[in-house]
């Protein structure tokens, strides 16, 4: 950010030409500027903000030119010159020029061609402009097609403006009104909408009507960026547009309701609109909060507004699509009574680093959080039964969740998983999921819906337990694009595609980049069915196929499984993992293959261990026990304060701590510390020493004594 002194007056041709790194420019309300000179910001490529005080009556050709991330500007009343392409490939969304403008340049607003799929939403010509060049809006070159798009054009002028399309024109000749500088349109009738507000407040209410008549609000309404506060009288009772249509009330600071509304109110000075008698929150602004009694968060209620951060109250029981998409979240916690998370709701957060929901809620829709590139931790109960797809597209949280139900939920028979195209690591119970095993839905039939891991990331083994009689595969697309995959078990059971008609079926895995090695079937030969599209992509000149003793010649004579080189026959036996007596899963695996473990609920306090004497499997059935270990905490003190923390099971090894910095010292050792955990806390002191330093007496250049004294000395 560059901030320029209350003094300066002029700001210079070219004085921050091309400083592309340059973000913001504060300039103090008290400002004596009275110019931007030409090319003074040209090529200021990440400027996003600069507020331009009222004295500044000129700005100089190609000032802000290709200033392309500048969004918003309110001109100062007393402006009365934009030269030539002064503000060419912008993105603004409204232009509001001063009622004292005298002239206006050519392409002073002209976009780019890659710019031109950006609509100007508005833009408003003062009556009494003397010059306004005919191409001040149009393109920035000629030869691209594309015209650019305002609209609503709001031209007082008389003078032509050209080489842009319009939604819809206002002009001298138009059915309008004003009402303390309130642009109204009589639509035919008694019937007025509200355009946009032309005067100079920044805090502003909205008229209680037109002549008497009530009024509706326009598809095309719009505020300059200069106004901050907006009031709805108490005599507004018509129906609101979707949030969607009014989002430049999103970016104010501050909005109100005012008292005896019979429709709409402001409850607790909440800053935002709230339909009385349904509770239901219909727009926020950047300041909002939400009260105790608001049942649900209307469609794009937040969208834009610039939220920083929210608290959703235990009220709410719905979250309509886009409801919080593109604020300025970082963290939200979602009760438990919020049963159904709406389409996109918190989509395109590019500050969102967490998100927990509590026990209770039920169904998220389709990409609620896709596109929060800054996402790092999703909590999930185990409520959710309902997901739909891309649920975390284009995002790179690690999922977090106590039950393999959750994540999964296809076992269900729901249409796409909660990690379609995503980046996402999955962790189940704490623990980072890279076998993943299908749950028991205690249906005995399994569903795996089209697309349902498509494009998942860091999973190595897909195992389905022998609990399943039934697993039918999605025809579209269920496995691909999962590089990581190295090895997939399948269980004695009619193993089919969905649509049992189509038996060519689409490839589970992708052609390039798999890594399957290793296919484990128990398929029977009465089992086997001609699904020729499943295995169509892997390498079955290099992966192995193991199957039950004695079914070899059947895999091969049978269409579906005889392409592999490689099928070798092997014993299987049966894994039985307990914990606490209880079985918690059985698996089947062949004889000397890599015994696969459940992931199973930690405890507070302790670790679940599964005994390891068993890595592969013997020819013998066996039965595998978990135990909870009591965890205790190492401390680690420097001069008395707690440096870090460690709960460790007793018996485990202690990993070092290292990278302990003590001015002036040398780390040594932490005293007393074990190798190995016993069982129960302990805390210990780091040991220093002081490092030596030179200490050098000189007269002039020579020196006359040179001592090494340790710090502190």
């Amino acid at each position: 950010a560059i901030n320029i002194p209350e003094g300066v007056t002029s700001i210079g041709d070219e004085a921050f030409y091309n400083c592309s790194s340059l973000t913001t420019i504060n300039i103090p309300e008290s400002s004596q500027l009275t110019s931007i000179g030409e090319r003074a910001f040209y090529g200021c490529s990440s400027l996003t903000a600069i507020n331009i005080p009222e004295g500044v009556t000129s700005i100089g050709d190609e000032a802000f030119y290709n200033c392309s991330l500048l969004r918003d500007i309110a001109f100062p009343v007393g402006l009365t010159h934009i030269g030539a392409r002064a503000f060419a490939n912008h993105q603004f969304e409204e232009i509001f020029l001063p009622d004292g403008i005298k002239s206006v340049g050519d392409k002073a607003f002209a976009n780019s061609p890659d710019a031109l799929t950006r609509s100007l939403r508005i833009v408003y010509i003062p009556k009494n402009i003397e010059y306004l060049a005919e191409n001040a809006f149009t393109k920035l070159r000629d030869y691209h097609p594309t015209q650019p798009h305002i609209g609503v054009l709001i031209n007082l002028s008389g003078k032509e403006v050209s080489g842009i399309e319009y939604g819809e024109v206002i002009d001298a000749s138009s059915k309008i009104d004003l009402v303390e500088d309130w642009l109204f349109t009589n639509v035919g009738g008694r019937l007025y909408r509200l355009v946009t507000y032309l005067g100079t407040e920044a805090e502003v209410k909205f008229p209680s009507d037109v002549k008497g008549k009530s009024y509706e609000i326009s598809g095309d309404f719009v505020l300059s960026p200069h106004v901050t506060s907006v009031t709805i009288p108490k005599e507004f009772v018509s129906t609101l547009l979707p949030a969607e249509e009014l989002y430049c009330l999103h970016r104010l600071a501050n909005l109100v309701v005012e008292e005896g509304n019979p429709v709409y109110d402001s409850r607790g000075n909440c800053n935002a609109i709230i339909e009385t008698a349904t509770n239901k929150l219909l727009l926020g602004c950047r300041n909002a909060m939400i009260p105790e009694t608001v049942q649900t968060i209307g469609e794009y209620a937040f969208y834009e507004s610039g939220l920083p951060d929210v608290e959703i109250p235990g009220s709410v029981s719905s979250i309509e699509e886009y409801a919080f998409s593109r604020t300025k979240l970082k963290s939200v916690k979602i009760p438990g009574n919020v049963k159904v998370i709406g389409e996109c709701a918190f989509q395109s957060n590019d500050e969102l680093c967490y998100v927990e929901m509590l026990e209770g809620v039920e169904t998220i829709g389709y990409a609620a959080f896709a596109t929060c590139p800054k996402l790092e931790k999703v909590v999930a109960p185990n409520s959710i039964a309902s997901v739909d797809g891309n649920l975390f597209e284009d995002t790179p949280c690690s999922v977090y969740t106590t039950d393999a139900n959750v994540c999964i939920l296809l076992g269900r028979g729901l249409r796409t998983w909660i990690l379609y195209e995503s980046k996402a690591e999955l962790y189940l119970h704490g623990q980072k999921v890279e076998d993943f095993i299908f749950p028991d839905n205690g249906t005995g039939e399994l569903i795996v819906p089209d697309e349902c891991f498509h494009g998942q990331k860091n999973i190595k083994s897909l195992v389905f337990p022998k609990c399943y009689d039934v697993i039918r595969i999605g025809n579209n697309l269920p496995f691909y694009n999962m590089p990581d995959v190295e090895t997939m078990m399948i269980p004695d059971c009619i193993f089919e595609t969905v649509d049992k008609d189509d038996w060519k079926a689409v490839p589970f895995f992708n052609r390039d980049g798999n890594s399957v090695s290793m296919i484990v079937s128990q398929i029977s030969p009465s089992n086997l069915t001609k699904n020729y599209g499943f295995f169509a992509n892997v390498d079955k000149d290099k992966c192995i196929l193991i199957v039950p003793r004695g079914t070899a010649d059947a895999y091969k004579s049978n269409s579906g499984w005889s392409d592999f080189k490689y099928i070798f026959e092997e014993d299987f036996y049966t894994a039985t993992f307990m914990v606490e007596g209880e079985v918690c899963q059985e698996l089947d695996f062949p004889v000397g293959n890599d015994i696969i473990y459940p992931t199973l609920p930690q405890r507070e306090g302790y670790e679940l261990k599964w005994d390891k004497s068993h890595t592969t499997m013997p020819e013998q059935d066996i039965i595998i026990t978990a135990s909870y270990l009591q965890k205790y905490t190492v401390t680690y003190k420097v001069d008395g304060e707690v440096y870090k923390t460690q709960a460790i099971v007793s018996g485990d090894a202690i990993p070092a701590v290292e990278g302990v910095v003590k001015e002036g010292y040398t780390f040594k050792e932490w005293a007393g510390l074990p190798e190995v955990m016993p069982a129960q806390d302990i805390v210990v002191e780091g040991i220093f020493e002081a490092n030596n330093y030179t200490v050098t007496f000189k007269i002039g250049d020579e020196i006359i004594y040179s001592e090494s004294l340790p710090y502190g000395a």
